[in-house]
């Protein structure tokens, strides 16, 4: 089971937001890979780099029980869990970040530029995947109170996958291994 995202805007909060599924997430094994712009939360970053992670015992009950100990556990100790993900190698983050003419990478503030792309992939186990693409970022704000559109491109749906689900799959790729776009690198969240 995988995600990938690239995104604008991320916050953990995102996590704790969607507990339940998140627990669901991860006691399947699940793997998350974020493309991100330069703008994190200071919390969210200092979870990353020097958080510290949830405890064993903690992370067995997250993954032996989702539906209540877990989804508690991803809600009241998202930063944790965040923590947990990294170190546990189910969470990589990569920052998009303009170039300037000679390739030197730029802040927003020299540049003007923002990476703000807003799609993913979700994959299930058994093959099937979800691609999708919308105005919303990876925040409480987005999913919750902002009014956003979000389309989605079902692997099972061929015409429909072929003709826009794989080019996301294939997009996602190609800024995971820094082959961006023209003008941007994809690096490595800095430690």
């Amino acid at each position: 089971m995988t995600y990938d995202r690239a995104v604008g805007y991320w916050s953990a909060s995102e996590l704790q937001y969607a507990a339940q599924g998140t627990a669901h997430f991860l006691a399947n094994g699940g793997k998350m890979r974020l493309i991100v712009g330069a703008q994190l939360a200071q919390r969210d970053v200092d979870a990353v780099i020097e958080g510290k992670p949830l405890d064993d015992v903690v992370a067995q009950r997250l993954l032996a029980d989702p539906d209540l100990a877990g989804a508690r556990i991803v809600q009241s100790e998202h930063l944790s869990v965040l923590a947990w993900m990294v170190a546990t190698d189910r969470l990589e983050i990569r920052v998009g970040v303009p170039r300037g003419e000679n390739g030197e990478l730029l802040t927003h503030k020299q540049s003007g530029r923002y990476f703000h792309t807003k799609y993913g992939i979700f994959a299930d186990g058994y093959g099937n995947r979800v691609a999708f693409n919308g105005s919303n970022n990876s925040s409480v704000t987005a999913w919750a109170r902002n009014h956003e559109t979000f389309d989605a491109y079902p692997s099972w749906n061929v015409p429909i996958w072929d003709y826009l689900g794989v080019h996301k799959v294939l997009d996602f790729e190609k800024h995971w291994t820094d082959n961006a776009d023209a003008g941007w690198a994809v690096i490595d969240l800095p430690s």
